[in-house]
């Protein structure tokens, strides 16, 4: 008898595989210097990759891995959109659980951040008072 694999089982690799390139990418962008990259063309690209080819590129990939080799050659959309949702939805999660840890480990990151965007906002708009600072 066939042992039947659920399409959203299918996709737990490339979700896994995806969350790790995105915290690797995340851990470069800090050792090189989050600072240098807020008005690069490097971010530019980062976000690209991050929000378009990355995603678009693992779903492929887990969609093109259940149909190959489980499904022998057939995939229909509602299994290609349960492929999807769990690459995404794992993926979000190893992101979310590596971001808990890293801000436990270094708490002073977030505050970093902030002041470096508030030091970009006053650089590009030198006439905003302390409130619209604030603001944000």
């Amino acid at each position: 008898m066939e042992k039947s694999v659920s399409p959203a089982k299918s996709g737990i690799v490339f979700g896994v595989l995806f969350g790790v390139i995105m915290v690797l990418e995340f851990v470069i962008m800090y050792i090189i210097g989050i600072e240098s990259l807020i008005k690069s063309s490097a971010k530019n690209i980062v976000d690209v990759a991050n929000y378009l080819v990355l995603p678009i590129l693992f779903i492929y990939l887990g969609c093109n891995n259940y149909k190959i080799k489980i499904n022998n050659g057939f995939i229909s959309l509602s299994e290609s959109l349960k492929i999807g949702v769990s690459i995404a939805l794992i993926a979000a999660i190893v992101y979310a659980t590596f971001n808990v840890i890293f801000n436990l480990i270094f708490p002073e990151f977030a505050d970093e951040i902030i002041a470096i965007l508030k030091r970009s906002m006053i650089a590009e708009n030198p006439n905003m008072n302390s409130e619209q600072i604030e603001m944000g």
